[in-house]
């Protein structure tokens, strides 16, 4: 799965039947499925298991078994179930559902037969599979097989039918969809697959939270390189919120051609020229992009329609084009680097109170700070204090690394978590939402960037931060963009041109 968007799908739902998402009577609704979180994948080692064609997933929470659609199933522990194949078995795949059919086991000459009377050649090589297909009798049910498929063996214990994994589908490419009634191929699912399985299994206890202490922490930080660059902005009215816009400084980008929908996430605006946001915001190159400012939440317009307030109401938003986009050097696609500079077309208006800048922490005074006065901008255009939400950079690695996820967190990130217990609710963000600390500057209280989001889970979790980039380890490289001459192309302190004569 790919992590290039802003939302790390690693999820898995227990028991779903889309027919039967809810099962309700007049009085009560049943829990049919469940939707847990993936803590950790676990890979076989390319050494030591090189036939190994499976992954054992560690979830974040249990799986809950009261919800008679979920049920584990039985693992061939015994060696009696190796010895003897029954004649039928049982698979399940997924065909605009969760479906099961009986099929039978037949040798690889035949199978190669039945693929070819299928108008489709395989060549089998050295590839160790079972195949299948459903026989004439039961011919009823087309479903083709997909990655994960399971082939099931019955067996009868205890006075009643348990089902036994006998093998998984991990060699289907998806040109064999069309094989609807087979045949089907499945990898076998052996001893040595089991005793993996459980050199790896830990006894785990149910946690309701996995947040970490990490106290008010001092971030200390070194003067920035290009003080000079101080004339750029307005000290006096930078990072001044209000209660009617808390966060002034924010803008949603989005395409200004019709063909493209929606928006591609939240910049925050530095100055009166140029705003701060993800690069992956604005990875189409081909598109033209407009960022709005200064548009307000749901509560501000219930005040208005309630209190007709000129002041706070009659303050349209701003529409600006881009100009120019400044990815970093090495960003390359992936969370790594996900920082850009945005150059506006004109000059937006920071008089109005609903579009202010906010501040860059630049002067020595304000440079450093507490990880206590850290605020994060929720959707609902609200701030919130970070506190005990604030999560390390090695223990927020740790986590994500689990996913086998393509990028790392070190110290050009930051991590928050957006739900630390079972019970609370959960604050929602969006991609580019800012990261600020809260500090006193010229007797007031002043708001100053310290990040954005680049990556979150799909879902909220206890368990997985939302990553931010740290905007600190880039503010020289911001800053020297911005100090380059609006009419050349390039940085003249970068690159000598000299004229032949």
């Amino acid at each position: 799965m790919s992590f290039l968007s802003f939302l790390c799908r690693r999820i898995v739902v227990l028991g779903l039947q889309p027919h039967t998402l809810t099962n309700c009577t007049p009085s009560t609704c049943e829990q049919t499925h469940q939707l847990v979180e993936i803590k950790n994948i676990i890979l076989p080692s390319p050494i030591n298991n090189s036939r190994q064609m499976f992954a054992l997933l560690e979830f974040v929470e249990p799986a809950n078994l009261n919800i008679p659609y979920i049920r584990p199933i039985c693992l061939p522990f015994m060696n009696q179930l190796y010895k003897h194949v029954p004649s039928n078995m049982i698979m399940s795949s997924y065909y605009n559902n969760i479906l099961s059919k009986r099929i039978a086991l037949i040798d690889t000459p035949t199978c190669q037969q039945r693929f070819l009377v299928e108008r489709f050649y395989f060549e089998f090589n050295n590839l160790t599979v079972e195949c299948a297909v459903e026989e004439e009798m039961f011919r009823q049910m087309p479903l083709p097989a997909t990655l994960g498929s399971l082939l099931q063996m019955p067996v009868r214990y205890g006075g009643k039918t348990q089902y036994f994994l006998y093998a998984i589908n991990t060699v289907y490419p998806a040109s064999f969809d069309f094989l609807v009634f087979g045949p089907y191929l499945f990898t076998r699912f052996e001893m040595d697959n089991i005793e993996w399985i459980l050199e790896n299994m830990e006894e785990k206890v149910r946690q309701t939270s996995f947040l970490t202490t990490t106290g008010n922490t001092r971030v200390n930080l070194k003067p920035v390189q290009h003080a000079s660059s101080q004339a750029l902005f307005d000290f006096n009215t930078c990072g001044e919120s209000s209660p009617s816009y808390l966060t002034p400084w924010t803008g949603g980008v989005y395409y200004d051609k019709l063909e493209f929908e929606g928006g591609t996430g939240l910049v925050t605006l530095i100055n009166e020229w140029y705003a701060v946001g993800p690069a992956s915001c604005f990875d189409n190159s081909s598109a033209q992009f407009i960022i709005v400012f200064g548009f307000f939440g749901k509560a501000i317009e219930i005040e208005c329609d309630m209190t007709n307030n000129t002041e706070l109401c009659n303050v349209p938003p701003q529409s600006v084009t881009v100009q120019k986009v400044f990815n970093h050097p090495l960003y390359n696609g992936t969370r790594n680097h996900d920082i850009a500079l945005v150059k506006l077309a004109t000059r937006v208006d920071t008089s109005r109170p609903n579009v202010k800048p906010i501040c860059l922490p630049i002067t020595d005074a304000i440079r450093s700070y507490d990880v206590s006065n850290l605020v994060m901008r929720k959707s609902s255009f609200e701030l919130t204090k970070v506190d005990d939400r604030y999560v390390d950079t090695e223990e927020c690695q740790k986590r994500w690394q689990g996913l086998k996820v393509r990028f790392a967190v070190d110290e050009s990130k930051h991590c928050v978590i957006q739900q630390r217990t079972m019970e609370e609710t959960c604050i929602t963000i969006n991609a580019g939402d800012s990261l600020q600390s809260l500090q006193t500057m010229a007797s007031g209280d002043r708001h100053f960037l310290r990040g954005f989001v680049i990556a979150r889970p799909s879902h909220c979790s206890i368990y997985y931060p939302v990553v931010y980039t740290n905007t600190d380890t880039y503010l020289d490289w911001i800053l020297k963009i911005m100090e380059q001459p609006a009419d050349l192309p390039f940085d003249l302190r970068d690159k000598l041109i000299f004229n032949k004569k």
